[in-house]
């Protein structure tokens, strides 16, 4: 893996990774296929180089709502990666920043992540196996999805506060003196 990442040619970090293929992989296609890199369909091809954009993009410091979602799509999808790199960005790339808190992943991508993980957990021909503990997975899926369900995200991947519901007021005069909810 790493030394095609390596033969990757340099990823920019401005160009959207909803855009695919991205120019620097057209430019060094199309000496090969004598045509535009859309020509090339390959999901495999697809899922290493999203995953480098990505990881590229992580390297350079962006926050994890940048890229994360996108790494939530690949696995969701069905693109063709190599089973021990989905449980590597699953378990090294994409837990551990929903570990840390903060509304990472709109709602509906917190859904998805939880049931891709909820397949492979239960596939019966155990073709990934996952090496984090299922109740730690499982908390931190639902704490990344109630995190997104309190702080729901807008276009341009920022997060709008929620306001508070309405007539539930100071949350000590609903439990009592000294209780906190």
């Amino acid at each position: 893996l790493t030394s095609l990442l390596a033969a990757l040619p340099p990823l920019r970090t401005d160009e959207p990774l909803k855009k695919y293929p991205p120019q620097e992989l057209e430019e060094m296609l199309a000496p090969i296929t004598g045509a535009r890199a859309a020509g090339v369909r390959s999901g495999r091809l697809y899922f290493l180089v999203q995953y480098a954009r990505c990881r590229s993009l992580r390297l350079s410091a962006q926050p994890a709502s940048v890229w994360a979602p996108e790494l939530v799509e690949l696995l969701v999808s069905g693109a063709a990666g190599p089973a021990s790199l989905r449980r590597q960005i699953l378990e090294e790339e994409l837990l551990p920043v929903l570990e840390e808190g903060g509304s990472i992943l709109a709602t509906d991508e917190a859904l998805n992540l939880m049931w891709y993980v909820q397949q492979v957990q239960t596939d019966p021909l155990a073709r990934l196996r996952l090496t984090w503990p299922v109740e730690r997975t499982h908390q931190v899926m639902g704490l990344c999805l109630s995190n997104s369900i309190l702080q729901e995200k807008l276009p341009g991947s920022h997060k709008a506060a929620t306001p508070p519901l309405p007539g539930l007021g100071d949350a000590s005069k609903m439990f009592g003196p000294g209780l906190k909810a």
